[in-house]
């Protein structure tokens, strides 16, 4: 049944921009948005692995994106919940000029002269862009270049899945204004319009697919790699199941996270378009929702009744997400990075231990959060 599935895509997966260990310069949270067009920002520090200071500025608008992490992407749902520092040239790969950053943006270029000593200490950063020759070091880029960041991460229309989660976790994202810039804990793929980019998100989160990318990937990590093993095709809008894919996928996406029934209604009809774009029988289909549902843990005796909610819940997801970058926290911290209240920390911290995602070190105020061994790709 999956033989016309199991082939490498015509599409291509990227990795999500990396700031090589300096998230915690180039993320932001806007304070107050100026009729000069300045912005009033703040850096995001909480859960950074490297400590720099917390600082507030003036910097020029066009250099500021919505930054979409990990966290902020559910199943059919991408939401961005901060903004990124984007000075990057996507063409030659690496910091825009020193001298233009100076006279187009000096506000910006003035916000990252304050960090140049930590940020020419990246590791990435010295392998990449900085060469010593006789005892001396030579810049090959400047000192705020960035990492995987090119004409694709400015797509206006994507399709974002989480690299670190339990599940395969697939959503469209929609630039309507500024482009959404993903992280780097998201791979993604650019597409050429809204209606391709809801189709490719209908098949790739399609039961077929999760079936597919849920047998073979390695713990919890789902990296470019998945598009090796799925033989997606281009999407065609004079195709009629492409047509009902991307139909069934936009109306996923704007229903409720809580309308349990629709979306079960909506993803078993999703279904059914994409056995027909794979040429897999009614009997296979039906075959392969129950063995992909048995290794989620569901029972699916009710067919298309079945519930929705997942064993797993988004909780879980966002918290392991903040640990993938950080070797231990506090309940505090977990709270800080995620902005979950703390019952939910609390509750998610108790239940990725009894699943062995997690272990508890330290004792009662040192108590301390940290993966275990092995939990992670």
């Amino acid at each position: 049944g999956l033989k016309n599935v199991i082939s490498s895509s015509c599409y291509r997966a990227y990795e999500g921009a990396n700031t090589a260990g300096a998230n915690a310069v180039y993320w932001l949270e806007k304070v107050v948005e100026r009729p000069d067009g300045l912005l009033v920002i703040k850096n995001i520090t909480a859960g950074a692995k490297r400590r720099v200071p917390n600082t507030i500025a003036e910097i020029e608008r066009e250099c500021v994106f919505p930054l979409l992490r990990g966290r902020d992407v559910m199943r059919w749902k991408a939401q961005p919940s901060a903004y990124i520092l984007m000075v990057q040239d996507p063409i030659v790969r690496k910091g825009i000029e020193i001298t233009t950053l100076q006279q187009r943006f000096p506000r910006t270029y003035a916000y990252l002269k304050r960090f140049e000593p930590f940020l020419i200490e990246r590791a990435a950063y010295k392998r990449y862009f900085s060469r010593i020759t006789s005892g001396k070091r030579t810049e090959l880029g400047p000192f705020y270049s960035m990492f995987n960041i090119g004409d694709y991460t400015f797509s206006r229309y994507k399709v974002v899945w989480r690299e670190q989660g339990m599940k395969f976790t697939v959503s469209a994202v929609i630039s309507e204004d500024s482009p959404i810039i993903p992280d780097h804990k998201l791979m993604m793929i650019p597409t050429k319009s809204a209606e391709e980019s809801f189709y490719l998100a209908g098949m790739l989160g399609s039961t077929i697919s999760q079936y597919v990318v849920s047998s073979y990937i390695l713990s919890i990590s789902t990296s470019t790699g998945i598009l090796d093993n799925l033989a997606i095709p281009v999407f065609n809008p004079d195709d009629k199941d492409h047509e009902a894919v991307m139909n069934y996928s936009k109306q996923l996406h704007l229903s409720s996270v809580n309308d349990y029934q629709l979306i079960n209604d909506l993803e078993y009809n999703l279904d059914i378009c994409v056995s027909r774009i794979f040429d897999i029988s009614n009997d296979d289909l039906q075959e392969i929702r129950e063995s992909y549902h048995k290794l989620l843990k569901l029972d699916l005796s009710n067919n298309k009744d079945t519930s929705y909610k997942d064993c797993i819940s988004e909780s879980h997801e966002i918290i392991l997400e903040v640990f993938a970058e950080n070797d231990t926290l506090s309940v505090l911290e977990v709270m800080q990075a995620t902005k979950l209240k703390k019952c939910e920390v609390e509750e998610g911290l108790k239940e990725l231990i009894d699943l062995g995602k997690l272990q508890r070190k330290g004792k009662v105020k040192g108590i301390r959060y940290c993966l275990v061994d092995g939990g992670e790709s």
